[in-house]
């Protein structure tokens, strides 16, 4: 996807509307977003996506070529499905994300699990079962006949109006509460559930689609409400703990994470976080202290008494 210019995606979805691309390395695509070296196609990717993304109900219009004016997109839907791995996408993130409304446009879904054991192939890929094929032919006709991206149709936007069910009404206002309490209880990474009430709505109306449904029901609105309070959750977590706005403030997660199996020794400490220069490790710790986020005790050895740094229990920092 890299390689795709922007004015590319842009005719994919003038041709049809609704695209979903997939895409390896996604932590790559928001490196390159935020690098001060990434080509000028490479930053436009996500601003487009983003722009994309706020016009899903009414038009997108992209920038005049070459002197000509560009080509509405009727309420385009654009959908990126990427991998990445959690290294991968933590060095990429930036306070920026943030703030700018990138992180909370995405559904992250983190996988703890180990990796699953590699499966031996049952069956050729030039002859895939009769079942499968069946079933990629019904994701290809989609809903009401409307073909997906798997149909090769190049057809207009089809507009249709789905509502919402009385049930699930009430469970959207109560969302909206819970989002609002939320932005109201929490001081640091706010902006990432600014979007949830938009996200869960938009999930469940896909989730409704694709069952074929007339209207979204509770079921619906409350499978997708779930998907994205676990996910906004999750992915707090993995700002608080790896996503800076300076050196000081890297050094502090480093730090913290370090301390976060066990007690350590000022030398060990040392070494866990040895590739941060020790004015700013010294500064970042002193920071951590002061706060009352790190204790640091004398233990006895049996030749001397050691320095040892610990994470503070919620009582002493309380």
């Amino acid at each position: 996807m890299f390689d795709i210019p922007v004015a590319a995606i842009a005719t994919l979805l003038q041709n049809h509307p609704c695209r979903i691309l997939l895409l390896d390395e996604l932590g790559r695509l928001l490196e390159a977003y935020s690098s001060k070296s990434a080509a000028s196609f490479e930053r436009q990717i996500v601003t487009t996506a983003i722009r994309m993304w706020s016009s899903a109900s009414g038009t997108y219009l992209g920038k005049s070529m070459a002197g000509k004016q560009p080509t509405p997109i009727e309420r385009p839907h654009l959908s990126i499905y990427g991998t990445t791995t959690p290294g991968s996408l933590t060095r990429a993130l930036k306070g920026s994300d943030i703030t700018d409304g990138v992180i909370n446009r995405l559904i992250l879904v983190h996988v703890d699990h180990a990796q699953q054991r590699e499966r031996e192939p049952t069956a050729e890929a030039k002859t895939p079962p009769p079942a499968l094929v069946e079933r990629v032919k019904v994701v290809a006709r989609g809903w009401d006949g409307v073909g997906g991206n798997l149909s090769q149709t190049e057809t207009g936007a089809v507009a249709a109006c789905v509502p919402w069910s009385a049930a699930a009404k009430d469970v959207l206002a109560g969302i909206g509460d819970y989002v609002r309490g939320a932005l109201e209880a929490r001081r640091e990474h706010r902006e990432l559930w600014v979007r949830a009430r938009e996200q869960a709505a938009r999930i469940a109306l896909t989730v409704a689609v694709g069952c074929g449904e007339q209207e979204i029901g509770e079921e619906h609105l409350a499978w997708a409400w779930d998907l994205v309070r676990w996910s906004t959750e999750r992915t707090a977590e993995l700002v608080a703990q790896h996503v800076s706005e300076g050196p000081e403030d890297a050094a502090r997660q480093a730090i913290l994470r370090a301390l976060g199996a066990r007690p350590l020794t000022a030398s060990a400490l040392t070494r866990a976080v040895q590739r941060i220069d020790r004015r700013t490790r010294e500064a970042a710790l002193a920071t951590l202290l002061d706060a009352g986020e790190v204790v640091r005790e004398s233990v006895k050895t049996r030749t001397r008494s050691a320095q040892v740094y610990r994470l503070a229990t919620t009582a002493e920092i309380t």
